[in-house]
């Protein structure tokens, strides 16, 4: 009878102690598999915050939704380590190429601008000397000064179209293109789609810009002999697109990759775009040739503080305007009275969808 009496407070504490076992047990478990290693995960992010970049590459262990997270953090410090290097790696190329180019410059304007100069005044010295004894003599000189003086303006014209070319701000982006297929080696024609206009000079220095260099690459790169530039208004934005028929190649899934290779062309165009809203597109493939697309959106076209003249075309900045006028809410800029003048006789007849800011 006692032993029956005591059965159930025995089962009973049996069963607590199995009770606290599994607590115990679980609590355990919980902070060997998730809290322990979620405390390891917690101070490699905390490395990572302070620079160090493969503090996530080591196994905090656990379960494996937390190996998971690791590998995922690990990967985002991956990328972001990555494009640091391509980031740094072309600001270094930058650096070096202005020094390149201010080197290039120094000689370009020695050997050229300044030796021409001496000639120049040496052959006047020469001919100043026979003005009386042989008049003939110094007027063929004073002739021939001429002329070196006239090759001497034509390679500083050539040199400062280098830098930035003239006629980009005088006539704007069509005629400069214009210009510049003119003077490339390849076989380039440029095709203009939509109605032309003027746009801010950053935009159009920044596809003038994208257009030259994928002119250069097609030149030296591709083997290519027939290249075709186009520009076209729409819209939505202004595109330039350049096709070449040459070899082609491996386009890499992102233009950042091409910095840490040595090949800064394409890094450029892209980070161009990109501080003005834009983007790019390469297209390409072994003997399919290279197809380099840049488009600007109207939003960045028309910039801050930017009106549009709806006759011209032209967008003119604040402050730059021969007049404004408020018509629907719209606030349109007029670059002289010409203008002004034919858009209040006739306002419906020059707002079409290619010349409405949208």
């Amino acid at each position: 009878m006692l032993t029956e009496h005591f059965a159930p407070h025995t089962t009973i504490i049996s069963l607590c102690y199995f009770a606290a076992a599994m607590f115990t047990a679980s609590n355990l478990w919980f902070y060997l598999r998730v809290l322990h290693p979620i405390k390891r995960l917690a101070q490699h992010a905390t490395q990572l915050e302070h620079g160090q970049m493969d503090a996530l590459m080591f196994s905090c262990g656990g379960i494996p939704e937390i190996a998971l997270l690791r590998r995922s953090m690990a990967g985002m410090a991956h990328h972001i380590q990555t494009a640091l290097a391509q980031t740094e790696a072309y600001a270094d190329q930058l650096t070096d190429g202005q020094e390149r180019e201010r080197k290039r410059l120094a000689r370009e304007l020695h050997d050229s601008t300044v030796q021409a100069l001496v000639v120049i005044a040496q052959t006047m010295e020469l001919g100043r000397g026979w003005l009386t004894s042989a008049p003939e003599r110094a007027a063929e000189m004073l002739s021939l000064a001429r002329q070196q003086a006239v090759e001497a303006a034509g390679d500083l014209r050539d040199l400062i179209a280098d830098l930035r070319p003239p006629s980009l701000e005088e006539l704007g982006l069509e005629a400069a293109l214009g210009l510049l297929t003119q003077r490339s080696p390849l076989r380039a024609e440029l095709s203009i789609e939509g109605m032309p206009r003027r746009l801010p000079e950053g935009v159009e220095l920044a596809l003038f810009r994208v257009a030259q260099e994928a002119l250069t690459n097609a030149q030296h790169h591709s083997d290519s002999h027939n290249v075709r530039v186009t520009l076209s208004y729409a819209p939505d934005g202004v595109t330039v697109s350049i096709a070449d028929d040459g070899r082609g190649f491996a386009v890499a899934d992102d233009l950042r990759h091409y910095a840490l290779t040595g090949h800064y062309g394409l890094m450029g165009i892209r980070e161009r775009l990109t501080n003005l809203g834009g983007a790019v597109q390469v297209i390409s493939g072994a003997g399919k040739g290279t197809r380099v697309s840049a488009h600007i959106p109207s939003a960045a076209v028309r910039g801050v503080g930017v009106l549009h003249d709806p006759v011209c075309g032209m967008d003119i900045a604040v402050g730059q305007a021969y007049a404004t006028l408020n018509y629907h809410g719209t606030e349109y800029g007029f670059c002289c009275p010409v203008c002004k003048g034919a858009f209040e006789r006739s306002p419906e007849a020059y707002l079409t969808p290619e010349t409405t800011p949208p």
